[in-house]
């Protein structure tokens, strides 16, 4: 699809895939959770486990490493999804393996299933969401982002695709669980 242009550096095989549907709900991290050990060891063991568990369904996949990105304020950002632009090409990103809680009441029957999921009012998954929103742009924003995706289609409204995304800080997705906004 984007084979050859500037913006991309390299093409690069991987050998394995994992499916959030091969994780066990077991296996979730909460919103606001307190633990002993270190949150990213868990997602260190649930990434190795949900390597052992999916190895049935391991493919070859394509992903791509798309170089000099930079975050693009716009209402349809959240914690989780947002745009980024390189050189008048603008796309929509979708994080793999995390969910921040909804930012807005726009999808009700998701807001109550992630309040009910952990135990908390609508308003304070909102207020979780609402923050998740503010980290990710002040995470993202002013920087030179790199990502990796498959292009695989990232659901929900609009055209967007699932994506890893790492900027001068890191990577988002340790960031949010790191700072309990996310669940794997």
């Amino acid at each position: 699809m984007l084979s050859g242009a500037p913006f991309i550096e390299e093409n690069f095989r991987e050998t394995s895939r994992i499916y959030l549907t091969d994780i066990p709900i077991s296996h979730f991290i909460t919103f606001r959770m307190s633990v002993n050990f270190s949150i990213l060891n868990l997602i260190r063991i649930t990434f190795a486990v949900s390597l052992l568990i999916s190895a049935s369904q391991i493919k070859a996949a394509e992903w791509m490493k798309l170089v000099n990105w930079r975050y693009v304020s716009n209402s349809i950002n959240d914690g989780d999804s947002f745009m980024v632009k390189n050189r008048g090409t603008t796309y929509v990103f979708r994080l793999y393996w995390v969910d921040t809680p909804e930012a807005r009441e726009n999808y009700p029957a998701r807001v109550r299933e992630q309040a009910e999921y952990f135990g908390i009012s609508t308003e304070e998954v909102m207020q979780i969401g609402r923050e998740a929103k503010l980290f990710t742009r002040e995470f993202l924003k002013g920087q030179s982002l790199t990502l990796y995706t498959e292009w695989e289609d990232g659901q929900g409204t609009g055209q967007r695709y699932f994506a890893m995304i790492n900027s001068q800080e890191g990577s988002l997705v340790e960031a949010l669980v790191q700072n309990e906004l996310a669940r794997i």
